[in-house]
């Protein structure tokens, strides 16, 4: 996909952190705008894109299922860090490139058994200023 096939793009977070599987490369760093993320990937065949601060997620990845006539799924995921339905994980980047946040947003079925439904990535600590 290319970045201005994304129809819900502008729904992302204004500044945050993008990470994007693109055919190529791997990007993940800080952006201040909208207009900064698709500068630096106008000419990529993006797989999968995330932006996201420590409120929300848009996420956007290409699909070959029927149910997606584009091709594309996008949506946003913005549930709260509530301790009593999600399980944050920090997981160190390579170099002391500071952390990211994984929140995995669980639900307790009829047996109390823990499901995880979805996540969203959050800006970690030190190094992503």
């Amino acid at each position: 996909m290319k970045i201005e096939q994304l129809k819900r793009f502008y729904e992302a977070p204004m500044k945050g952190q993008v990470l994007a599987y693109t055919r190529k490369r791997v990007v993940f760093q800080n952006y201040k705008s909208h207009e900064e993320v698709q500068q630096f990937l106008t000419d990529d065949d993006i797989v999968e894109l995330h932006m996201f601060d420590t409120d929300r997620e848009y996420r956007s990845i290409v699909s070959e299922s029927d149910r997606y006539d584009t091709g594309i799924i996008e949506w946003i995921e913005d549930f709260q860090d509530e301790e009593e339905t999600v399980y944050k994980e920090e997981c160190l980047l390579e170099n002391g490139g500071g952390s990211i946040i994984v929140l995995n947003h669980i639900w307790y079925d009829e047996n109390g058994m823990a499901q995880v439904d979805t996540y969203r990535l959050n800006m970690g600590g030190e190094g992503n200023e």
